[in-house]
């Protein structure tokens, strides 16, 4: 599996043919999904409006289009490579 160019919290998408944005406010995360845990890259919100009881999960090929992208400095650069190796040992579970 080749590398993810993970995408900052707060960045905005959006997602497969999907008219509303999203705020990805979750990455590299685990979760439940038709009673099995499966591996997600992201989780996010509607944008603007406000956190709801759950997120929407989906992976990076999900994103068609990046309408905002976040901050990123050498914190960044190290938390995206820790969730590489996340992702390359939970991925391949779905």
């Amino acid at each position: 599996m080749e590398e993810i160019n993970f995408l900052p919290l707060g960045s905005v998408v959006l997602w497969k043919d999907e008219a509303k944005k999203l705020v990805i406010v979750q990455r590299g995360t685990m979760v439940e999904l038709g009673g099995k845990e499966v591996y997600r890259d992201y989780g996010a919100t509607i944008y603007p409006e406000d956190l709801q009881d759950e997120l929407i999960y989906f992976n990076h090929s999900d994103i068609t289009k990046v309408i905002f992208e976040g901050y990123r400095d050498d914190a960044e650069t190290a938390i995206v490579k820790q969730l590489n190796e996340f992702a390359q040992k939970h991925r391949g579970d779905e």
